[in-house]
């Protein structure tokens, strides 16, 4: 089975391929981005296949636009070829290739091949760690119609935006999918428990954190959304 790495950028993207059987990883080019789902269909590109999406993270752990861009164009890669996408973080790519190649290669040549290289070893990454990805799934969102409180937390998962607007309302989560979700409807998230606020008047999250969150934020009132 093929499977195939990105390191996806808004100009220029890098491609890998390999085998799932021998897992090595080799270097296809740097494509223009635009030209990328051509290339996929020229390549064949199923639900049988695999691809291994670099996930754009700050070194602070913090998802950003340019995490949304990579997870948006994750989907729709999944939705027109019925591939499964694999997300892996990329921190430390970029300088590990340029640590890589920098007494081998000349600035523009690093610069040239840069994208290419890091698809390389996104695609390594998903080879040799297991623990080192996740799969991009779409998650359930949660109507949970109108709100009386006005001091909100959604922990890790999706509301109805509707319910949400007008709201005084923290979000936290580290799925990228429920990230690319609120962001798309112009919420912000963190992915950090420090920005948060010490106390909230309502949390909604899943049942397994309920507890973790009524002592953490000394809120009663704590809605599990399955169940």
């Amino acid at each position: 089975m093929k499977v195939y790495g990105i390191d996806y950028g808004t100009v220029s993207t890098g491609i890998a391929r390999g085998e799932s059987i021998l897992k090595i990883a080799t270097g296809i080019g740097q494509l223009k981005t635009p030209e990328i789902f051509s290339f996929f269909l020229k390549e064949g590109l199923s639900e049988s296949n695999i691809v291994a999406v670099g996930l754009p993270v700050s070194m602070s752990s913090r998802f950003s636009e340019q995490t949304f861009k990579t997870v948006d164009f994750a989907l729709k890669l999944r939705e027109k070829f019925g591939a499964r996408i694999y997300l892996i973080d990329e921190r430390l790519t970029t300088s590990m290739v340029y640590s890589s190649m920098k007494n081998t290669r000349s600035t523009k040549g690093y610069k040239d091949s840069k994208d290419q290289n890091s698809s390389v070893l996104i695609l390594s990454s998903f080879f040799s760690n297991e623990k080192g990805y996740s799969e991009l799934i779409s998650g359930k969102v949660f109507d949970i119609g109108a709100i009386e409180k006005d001091n909100l937390m959604v922990y890790n998962t999706a509301v109805s935006v509707s319910s949400l607007k007008g709201k005084t309302v923290d979000i936290f989560t580290t799925d990228p999918w429920i990230f690319w979700y609120y962001f798309k409807n112009g919420f912000k998230s963190t992915t950090l428990e420090a920005d948060l606020k010490t106390s909230y008047d309502i949390i909604y999250t899943f049942r397994a954190e309920k507890d973790y969150l009524k002592e953490k934020f000394l809120c009663e009132c704590v809605c599990s959304l399955d169940g």
